[in-house]
């Protein structure tokens, strides 16, 4: 499941309210409002997933991934142009890792990204590498993954 920036910070702080902006209320003062509120926490550890990309490119130059509570891992590429996806092996290891710990402990995984468009190249990603008879099997299996979270998103779009 796919989790927004508002509803990370809901999930990750103790008080759910913490990180909500403010508005004025009618009484002087100001009150914490939010644009969503988790029913029940989220089970942590999250994985997140930030990608920088060439401007005006769905090329992914870099990504910064891991656990949200720590630092994050880095992966870059030299030249984003080229087809070289071997950067990516990182964070194809690492993503593997985070799904089936979750699944091995019977929870759904939980992937933080900051925007519509970390989305968008998570499934860019799956398609590029699911099938791709060139990548490496750990890339086929990332693209696989990528595809599959994606899938079980835009179905909770749709209900």
């Amino acid at each position: 499941m796919l989790i927004t920036d508002t509803a990370h910070r809901a999930i990750c702080c103790s008080n759910a309210w913490s990180n909500s902006p403010l508005s004025a209320s009618g009484k002087s003062k100001a009150q914490k409002v939010s644009r969503s509120l988790p029913v029940a926490l989220d089970v942590l550890p999250a994985f997140g997933f930030a990608p920088i990309k060439l401007v005006s490119e769905e090329v992914v130059q870099a990504i910064a991934f891991g656990d949200v509570q720590g630092q994050p891992t880095i992966a870059t590429r030299w030249n984003p142009l080229s087809r070289d996806a071997s950067a990516f092996e990182a964070f194809a290891s690492a993503l593997d890792a985070y799904i089936t710990a979750s699944m091995a402990a019977n929870r759904l995984p939980r992937i933080w990204v900051p925007h519509e468009g970390a989305l968008r190249q998570l499934e860019l990603l799956g398609h590029r590498y699911r099938n791709n008879q060139r990548a490496t099997a750990s890339l086929r299996r990332m693209g696989a993954q990528c595809r599959a979270l994606m899938e079980e998103h835009n179905m909770k779009d749709s209900r």
